[in-house]
């Protein structure tokens, strides 16, 4: 499994994952890492929530503004069962990592996606910021921001699972 996920939803849905027993390679920028590492209370350095999102998954160092980088990625995509990504709409296709592709060299691959708001939705296409949470509750009101992350990380982590589950049955 190939984890290019950040923050919090992607990174938490994919720890789950390991947990199962997946083979994850983190994939993160040079220097600073995943920006989940720089968020709360840290250990030895690095975010305890990051420690924990990420745990049992090896990791890896790859510049995405460098074709190099890029081309790591799509080696690794195409060797990969699943492909996991939560970036902001558009950006993965900016850097020739769109679904279409990476399933042309792995027609098998599952490649599962995140966003802040629904695909086909009134909002699709938008960035979820933090004033995007305050769209979220009952009656647009605002809406605590960790449950969305939890609930939607949950959610991304069953379509990679099912997705898993069903491609050698579907995949010729």
């Amino acid at each position: 499994m190939v984890d290019l996920s950040i923050a919090l939803s992607g990174p938490w849905a994919v720890g789950i994952l390991a947990d199962q027993g997946a083979d994850v390679v983190k994939v993160e920028p040079p220097g600073v890492g995943d920006i989940g590492r720089w968020v709360g209370p840290a250990i030895g350095g690095v975010s305890a929530m990051a420690q924990i999102a990420n745990r049992g998954k090896r990791s890896i160092a790859v510049d995405l503004q460098k074709e190099a980088g890029r081309d790591v990625v799509r080696r690794l995509a195409a060797r990969a069962d699943v492909f996991v990504q939560n970036f902001r709409p558009g950006v993965i296709e900016r850097l020739g990592l769109g679904y279409d592709a990476l399933s042309a060299a792995n027609p098998q691959l599952v490649y599962v996606s995140i966003s802040g708001f629904e695909a086909l939705g009134p909002y699709d296409g938008r960035v979820l910021t933090w004033i995007g949470w305050c769209r979220c509750g009952p009656a647009a009101t605002p809406a605590a921001a960790a449950y969305y992350q939890f609930t939607g990380s949950i959610s991304f982590e069953l379509a990679a699972a099912a997705g898993g589950y069903r491609r050698p049955r579907t995949v010729a």
